[in-house]
């Protein structure tokens, strides 16, 4: 049986040297987040017969606090006693060297808090303090341990980002956080991409006056010589009132006697002529007439007239 000797190789490592290169910064909070980069590892040497335990670690580096100052992160008085809870067993421990070694091992559950506690799928930190993760790997039979410092995936942890950067990378790389972008629009760091919201309208006929005086009045514009801007009033619904109703109704009844009529009159009375009354419907044709609706507002309806009865029959009998 060969003795096993056990490598662990940092996936994404392209990725954790951008961050390094900036000082990479980790959320805490009381409900736990999630790491992210997540720390994706590739396993080999182990015996595949074997049954072995993987953890993950993330202790305290060096002995100071630091702050945030200009766009650097400087020592700022002593750090603070680390917490007891600094690890995380991988929720698929114990299994196989075999097992371990068919794929990548991410350790993508772990959350990372600021709030003591005895939960095993959190890791307790204290912020604005610097941390170094590490991998353990242990050999279930004969007790043996591997440990596998991993400088580069070095951090601070905070309650809020500090430096842009940071947030650019997050942003850029994260595929949770690209709704992020939008929130951001007007705060955009070195290298954070410009995106548009799917559901932003294309507002290229108006100019940016425009834009903010319509969030702050929906009524229609008007320019400085009182005229109503024609491109707001094409968007403004009126609905039409009852005397366009009326008028339209005695427009429609006046048509079939007007066809009729020679042209002298269909000239416009004099003004000192009171305007004409609407005749009465002629029997035999049809006419409109606006009766009530349920829905709050009166319709047009045609209907047919037919012939009165004959007067010396009484109505009783038909």
């Amino acid at each position: 049986m060969c003795t096993p000797s056990p490598q662990v190789t940092l996936l994404d490592f392209e990725l954790w040297l951008k961050f390094r290169e900036v000082t990479n910064e980790m959320i805490v909070t009381k409900s736990g987040r999630r790491m992210f980069p997540v720390i994706r590892i590739q396993l080999s040497g182990l015996d595949p017969f074997g049954r072995y335990s993987v953890r993950l670690e993330i202790p305290q580096f060096g002995s100071s606090r630091y702050k945030f100052q200009g766009t650097e992160w400087v020592p700022s008085g002593k750090c603070e006693s680390p917490s007891v809870q600094s690890g995380f067993v991988h929720q698929e421990s114990p299994n196989s060297g075999s097992f371990w070694m068919k794929g990548p091992v991410a350790f993508n559950k772990v959350k990372l808090t600021n709030k003591n506690t005895s939960d095993s799928r959190y890791i307790v930190l204290n912020s604005l303090h610097l941390y170094e993760p590490r991998v353990i790997i242990t050999a279930e039979e004969s007790g043996n341990q591997w440990t596998f410092p991993m400088s580069e995936t070095q951090f601070i942890a905070v309650t809020a980002y500090q430096n842009e950067r940071v947030t650019s990378l997050k942003v850029r790389h994260n595929p949770f956080a690209k709704a992020f972008l939008d929130t951001r629009a007007d705060h955009s760091g070195p290298g954070l991409p410009q995106t548009q919201s799917p559901f932003a309208q294309p507002m290229a006929s108006l100019q940016s006056s425009d834009v903010h005086e319509s969030a702050s009045n929906p009524l229609p514009s008007t320019s400085s010589g009182g005229a109503t801007d024609n491109r707001w009033v094409q968007h403004v619904y009126r609905s039409p009132s009852l005397d366009y109703w009326k008028n339209e109704a005695f427009r429609l009844s006046n048509s079939t006697i007007n066809a009729q009529l020679p042209c002298s009159a269909l000239a416009p009375p004099p003004e000192s002529q009171a305007p004409m009354s609407a005749p009465p419907p002629m029997m035999g044709q049809t006419s409109a007439f606006l009766p009530s609706s349920s829905f709050g507002f009166p319709y047009i309806q045609f209907v047919d007239y037919w012939d009165p009865p004959p007067p010396t029959q009484d109505l009783e009998e038909l």
